[in-house]
């Protein structure tokens, strides 16, 4: 009998519980509107690697909304939806629209489709992670050994 099994079998074994600290899409989307919210208003918001956040319009006024690495829009095909040629009153504008929406209710079906999109993304993480490839082997170059 180990140790540990003894001192299991005279003490008995305090079960703990850890709460879940995974956030819901709701949150995370709540979380990333603010975040570019304050980003069009001009601040830096540093992300969790001391790294500042992207906004979600680029220089060429490209707006692509995103939730982590996942499109909140998609087309048919279920590729990120891109708006071309956004001016930055327009963005925040769309922001503003943005989280009127969200907050009516009005992109509930955006969200179901995120929420699975996303259940998705983390099985096949899941599975990558339980079945890893195996890594290649380099040949090794023994022509200098002639």
């Amino acid at each position: 009998m180990k140790f540990r099994d003894k001192l299991t079998a005279k003490f008995g074994v305090k079960e703990k519980t850890v709460e879940s600290k995974a956030k819901t899409i709701q949150e995370m989307f709540s979380d990333n509107l603010d975040v570019q919210i304050r980003i069009a208003n001009g601040e830096t918001v540093l992300g969790a690697t001391n790294k500042p956040r992207v906004s979600w319009r680029d220089k060429d006024g490209n707006v692509s909304c995103k939730i982590g690495v996942l499109p909140l829009f998609v087309d048919d095909k279920g590729n990120s939806i891109t708006y071309p040629d956004v001016s930055e009153s327009d963005y925040k504008e769309l922001l503003n629209d943005l989280k009127s929406a969200f907050d009516s209710g009005d992109l509930s079906e955006e969200m179901a489709d995120l929420e699975k999109r996303k259940k998705e993304a983390d099985q096949k993480a899941a599975e990558s992670r339980a079945n890893p490839k195996p890594k290649k082997k380099k040949a090794e170059d023994r022509s200098d050994l002639e």
